[in-house]
């Protein structure tokens, strides 16, 4: 395996939609560049989540029942461990307005749906990838 891969392995990223068949697909394409994806299909479910693995990314959908995507953002935030993380905002949204509504929320970038799946994979080894 090449060092990319090598290093994709040891870095975590937390998907967050309560779209199952989409966080299933996304978290099976980051496991087939070499993530290691964790899936969680609830804003509660993943704060507990990202509280035990401390992942060194999390790509939430905003739009979720329960806690929204924002407010997951900002709940991981307030963490220690948390206040470095790439998180990404993932939102069927492109406008300026919502861009600049997820980067107030203490999102790092906002992708929009359907997901660049080359434009992710790149962002996140620009991000996290050592």
């Amino acid at each position: 395996m090449d060092q990319t891969g090598s290093s994709r392995k040891d870095k975590v990223v937390l998907i967050v939609d309560d779209n199952e068949d989409a966080v299933t697909i996304l978290g099976r394409l980051l496991e087939i560049k070499g993530f290691s994806a964790n899936a969680c299909h609830s804003g509660q479910a993943a704060f507990e989540l990202a509280d035990r693995l401390h992942p060194a990314a999390a790509v939430l959908d905003l739009a979720m029942p329960g806690m929204d995507g924002y407010t997951l953002c900002g709940k991981l935030r307030e963490q220690e461990w948390g206040q470095s993380m790439l998180i990404i905002a993932l939102s069927g949204y492109s406008g300026a307005i919502e861009v600049e509504k997820s980067k107030r929320a203490g999102f790092d970038e906002h992708l929009t749906k359907p997901l660049d799946l080359g434009t992710l994979i790149a962002m996140l080894d620009k991000k996290i990838i050592t």
